[in-house]
């Protein structure tokens, strides 16, 4: 039972070191960009790219995002799991679809582990 226990206790300290790297918002195609301003006349789906540092390997991360309208309502939300994790440094994304019907002004996108807010990134829609 205390080797359990002290599994745990690692688990969550290693989840605890986590930290991001990087964020940064695409279209589909990703040239490397941080988009801050978003044409939802022509624009499609949307990516928030994260780059986390500190991850366990070996693991799987149990990750969400929230895209936040401007009239702050919860637009959509992304819930997945992560592939086994096999380098320090690791790649995710999530992604909305932002389009004619979408609200303009400031949206918010944020990324959780757990409950715990990883990132958070502001855009225009216009």
């Amino acid at each position: 039972m205390t080797g359990i226990v002290l599994l745990q206790q690692n688990y969550q300290q290693g989840l605890e070191g986590i930290t991001i790297y990087q964020s940064r918002l695409t279209l589909s195609e990703d040239k490397g960009d941080n988009l801050q301003v978003i044409n939802r006349q022509n624009s499609g789906e949307i990516f928030y790219r994260v780059t986390l540092q500190n991850v366990p390997l070996g693991e799987r991360l149990s990750l969400s995002c929230q895209w936040i309208d401007p009239q702050g309502n919860l637009s959509h939300q992304n819930v997945y799991q992560t592939r086994k994790i096999d380098k320090q440094v690791w790649t995710t994304y999530c992604r909305h679809l932002i389009g004619n019907a979408s609200l303009s002004g400031t949206w918010t996108v944020e990324m959780f582990l757990g409950d715990r807010l990883l990132s958070r990134n502001n855009f225009q829609v216009q």
